[in-house]
């Protein structure tokens, strides 16, 4: 068998190419075995560790469990702020990964209802995604106007207390003009004074320092920029390191 000069330069060139592979195969293994123990999965660990990212009314909101707060006062059913708040909590919670927790407190005169029952956040699991929109769907309003804050507020950081997640975070959506003491209701609105002093009473309650956002959706007409409800709502967010939101509508007779 006759070998040409091309064919054994081919060959020659061939097997260079082969062996700076291989060289650099074993370089690589190297680098890995020269790696601490804890190195290996690293990049993996760090994607495992890193917050949900969600959107809800134009905020971004990073955390590992969202706790949920949904004022159901008659107001907030009549213009359907409450329907626009059911569809953001349940898109937050359709995007959410398996590891992510979540839980959802609705109140109304009748006081706090929770999901779960059991009082406790749960993992973004199909099946808990379900029961969570089912739970959403069987809201209703009661026909009253008033509306109990403070326990509501309890009932979250109870929650917040009940997760073993790092990052854990409590999202309010409210008009800000809820009845606050039972059974002689003041409302929020009623002086600038009695609002600082909820703040604080509310801030009180937070031992934990867990981060409370607030959405205001409050009538520009009697609400709005400006109004005992957005300091309120803003001085809430701000006392606890959460951030505010104003998503209010326009002008209505009531």
């Amino acid at each position: 068998m006759r070998l040409t000069c091309a064919s054994v330069m081919a060959a020659a060139a061939a097997l260079l190419v082969w062996a700076a592979a291989a060289s650099q195969e074993r370089a690589d293994v190297k680098a890995n075995l020269d790696l601490p123990f804890d190195a290996v999965g690293e990049r993996a660990q760090e994607e495992e560790d890193a917050p949900e990212i969600v959107s809800f009314y134009g905020m971004t909101l990073e955390g590992d469990a969202f706790i949920y707060i949904l004022c159901g006062r008659g107001e907030m059913w009549l213009v359907g702020e409450l329907e626009v708040a059911r569809r953001e909590v349940l898109r937050n919670i359709r995007e959410f990964r398996p590891e992510t927790e979540f839980a959802i407190v609705y109140y109304d005169s009748r006081g706090p209802k929770l999901f779960p029952a059991e009082g406790r956040p749960v993992k973004a699991s199909a099946r808990t995604k379900e029961a969570a929109e089912a739970f959403l769907d069987k809201l209703a309003w009661d026909g009253e106007f008033t509306a109990w804050m403070e326990e509501p507020f309890r009932e979250a950081f109870r929650l917040a207390d009940r997760t073993a997640a790092r990052r854990k975070r409590i999202i309010y959506v409210s008009d800000g003009d809820d009845e606050v003491y039972k059974p002689i209701a003041k409302f929020v609105a009623s002086t600038p004074e009695f609002a600082h002093e909820l703040v604080a009473r509310i801030t009180a309650m937070n031992v934990k320092r867990v981060p409370v956002d607030c959405v205001d959706v409050s009538e520009v007409d009697s609400g709005g920029p400006g109004s005992a409800q957005a300091l309120f709502l803003q001085d809430l967010a701000a006392m606890n390191g959460g951030q505010y939101k104003a998503a209010h509508t326009p002008g209505r007779s009531r």
